[in-house]
């Protein structure tokens, strides 16, 4: 599985995947960021999730790159 890339907005490496049910017992992943409390919820696959962390754009990181 892909590593995950720090937090876009502190940068910190405090990431992880979190696994759990959704209402009718079916997994999802959620990444979230310790420090700062950033996250991507509800996906069906962990890699699927790891994946959309690593891409997001600036735009979805809430970062004003202008």
């Amino acid at each position: 599985m892909a590593e995950l890339l720090p937090c876009p907005f502190c940068g910190s490496s405090s990431v992880g995947l979190v696994d759990k049910k959704d209402t009718q017992g079916r997994p999802t992943y959620t990444i979230i960021c310790v420090h700062w409390g950033a996250s991507i919820n509800n996906y069906s696959t962990p890699q699927y999730a790891k994946k959309k962390w690593n891409t997001r754009t600036p735009k979805e990181r809430g970062v004003d790159n202008g």
